[in-house]
């Protein structure tokens, strides 16, 4: 429901005549990816405003559109299988298996694009086959329209249709080239207008799958996606389905579906999506249920039957375990089982941060909230998404020193001095409430939720009566430097995926060592104990500028000394303190004074023989020179 309302909040600023802006602070930002629907949800707003219906009929609306979409996609499934020869037994074993698929339901209780999109897709597939070209065209068209990856879904079914029935080349190019016009036009628009071909959900979500950093930190789930969809069906259900598919492969429908489910399969495995429901999987659902279809068809009558039973009531248990699932994993209640809880159940579990923060936030005010639909929807705020999906500005920061994950850029909210650079972004917009999941400020404060954050400038003000949410409002305490003075956006410039060498000890390691030699170099709770003096050699990135050392908790149980040695070129010496550790350890946050230019750092602990050291969270704070060139592009300084 929250990523149901990104869309209209775009809807609001159109309406407003701001253009496709998600919010005023940041100006022209793509944080949608499904351009029609943002259309289609700025006349659902204009319609409610007409009419005096609250802010949630939109959404409502919406989610009628989604099952009607999901009806349709079943019975166009069953048109194009009796089209195409399918048996009762055929299209009832299709049907089954489309009607009982957990994703098309879910999906078709929502008013996101996932379930008109795929009806789209299903559809050109069909026209595809009938050779409507007109239709065709428009359909295709849509498709490239209503998601900034459909050409890509075009694409896949055009060469699923040429290699089906290579006789129907000519046809194929003929309906290719007025969409790729189509496709042209419109994309040469997105960058004319955005300055960029890569929407910002594409740049923070998924482009580091592909051009991520070495040795980044990823936030992966614990099975495969499409594994995870499957797994609902059991071990059994890939060679069953393989089988079906060189059956179907006969009939030139078949061998449509089967190629369109190969390329659309890789992409969405690749691409894949964080919510609960496999939603990128709705596409593939129609094409796997044609290949069921024309399978159990080509089976005598008595075995199609038997097989058509099989297969729904196959069908009936992964429906059975895809519920459990759901119940388990989004603790969110069955809405026919739960009719009365209204509101409460609809919208959550963002409906009492909603109440929470209603009594606390005005319209306009500049929020930090990486929930980024709903609440900024509802009491229209000017909100600042810090995991990049509505954020141009965080999208594209060079900066490593992150969680890259499914749901974007994720920077960890601490107590702690040292600032990443999205959240210094914060300040610099000026933002006065920050709203952050518990469970997530837990794991990153050792296990407690901090009354205050980000360096003691937001302090807890509210939570809702769950404890799910916690909001923080900006305190008293300085922050000017932040909109002035580009060299207070640091990040950690000897964090692992910055080096470009390492050594402990004189002895170099290797680049898949880096992370499991060096785990404090990674801003994480890990550490690492030496029973003895040690030192480390590290490569920073090129024009490195190094403002500070800091050291989250350095053990020991004798007092000790740490040694920073910076060199620039040449390897000439440009700086050199020692700091003293006293017995038991401590934190460590030493400036040195001003920034200092280095391509190498050297940390030297010198302890008792018998004493042990254990060492967590190191950074060098400080600024890559991409960072810098960056920051001069992107955000305006007042002069020195």
């Amino acid at each position: 429901v929250d990523d149901e309302a990104i869309p209209l909040v775009y809807a609001r600023n159109l309406l407003r005549g701001r253009g496709f802006v998600y919010t005023i602070l940041e100006g022209r930002v793509e944080g949608y990816s499904d351009f029609l629907h943002v259309l289609w949800s700025t006349m659902l707003l204009a319609v409610a405003r007409g009419a005096g219906f609250t802010h949630l009929f939109p959404l409502l609306a919406g989610k009628v559109v989604s099952l009607c979409a999901g009806v349709a996609i079943i019975l166009l499934t069953a048109v194009a299988l009796r089209r195409n020869g399918a048996t009762l037994s055929g299209v009832a074993a299709a049907l089954g298996f489309l009607a009982l698929a957990g994703p098309l339901a879910v999906w078709s209780c929502s008013s996101l694009e996932a379930v008109p999109f795929a009806l789209l897709v299903a559809a050109f597939a069909v026209t595809l086959l009938l050779d409507r070209r007109r239709i065709t065209v428009l359909l295709g068209a849509a498709i490239v329209l209503e998601r900034v990856d459909g050409l890509l879904y075009v694409a896949a079914l055009l060469f699923a249709a040429w290699a089906a029935e290579p006789q129907r080349r000519r046809a194929v190019l003929r309906e290719a080239w007025p969409i790729t016009l189509v496709a042209a036009i419109f994309h040469g628009w997105r960058y004319v207008y955005f300055g960029s071909l890569l929407s910002a959900p594409m740049a923070a979500k998924v482009l580091y799958r592909f051009a991520g950093p070495g040795h980044a930190i990823m936030k992966g789930d614990a099975e495969s996606y499409l594994g995870g969809f499957l797994h609902l069906y059991g071990m059994a259900a890939t060679p069953v389905f393989a089988i079906a598919a060189l059956v179907a492969l006969r009939q030139a429908a078949g061998r449509l579906s089967v190629i369109a489910l190969l390329l659309l399969g890789i992409y969405v495995g690749v691409v894949h999506d964080w919510m609960f429901g496999w939603r990128f999987v709705v596409v593939l659902l129609p094409l796997a249920a044609m290949v069921i279809g024309l399978a159990v068809s080509r089976a005598p009558r008595m075995a199609g039957a038997a097989l058509a039973v099989v297969v729904v009531l196959w069908s009936a248990l992964a429906a059975q375990r895809f519920l459990r699932t759901y119940l388990e994993d989004e603790q969110r209640p069955i809405f026919w089982a739960d009719t009365h809880l209204g509101r409460a159940a609809w919208l959550a579990p963002y409906y009492d941060t909603y109440l929470a923060g209603r009594r606390l936030m005005h319209p306009g005010d500049r929020v930090a909230d990486n929930q980024a639909g709903l609440l900024p929807y509802l009491l229209d705020l000017e909100n600042i998404d810090d995991l990049g999906i509505c954020s141009r500005f965080v999208a594209a920061l060079p900066t490593t020193d992150v969680y890259f994950s499914a749901v974007g850029r994720y920077s960890p909210l601490t107590s702690e001095p040292v600032l990443h650079t999205a959240h210094a972004y914060l300040l610099y917009r000026d933002v006065q409430f920050v709203i952050a999941r518990a469970d997530l400020l837990w794991k990153a404060n050792n296990d407690h939720v901090p009354d205050v954050i980000l360096n003691g400038l937001f302090m807890r003000v509210a939570a809702d009566p769950a404890a799910h949410t916690i909001i923080y409002r900006r305190t008293d305490k300085p922050a000017d430097d932040y909109r002035r003075d580009p060299s207070a956006f640091t990040e950690n410039v000897a964090h692992t995926t910055m080096l470009t060498h390492a050594s402990i000890d004189g002895r170099r390691l290797a680049t898949s060592a880096l992370g499991p030699e060096l785990p404090f170099l990674r801003e994480r709770a890990e550490s690492r104990s030496f029973s003895r003096n040690f030192q480390i050699d590290i490569g920073l990135p090129d024009d490195a500028d190094v403002d500070a050392l800091y050291v989250g908790r350095l053990a020991s149980r004798l007092p000790c000394t740490l040694t920073l040695v910076l060199t620039g070129e040449s390897g000439r010496e440009v700086f050199r303190r020692t700091i003293a550790i006293r017995a038991g350890g401590a934190s460590v946050l030493e400036p040195l004074g001003g920034p200092v230019r280095a391509l190498t750092a050297s940390l030297r602990l010198e302890a008792a023989s018998e004493d042990r050291v254990t060492i967590s969270d190191v950074r060098l704070v400080g600024q890559s020179r991409t960072l810098r060139e960056y920051l001069r592009r992107t955000l305006r300084f007042p002069p020195p």
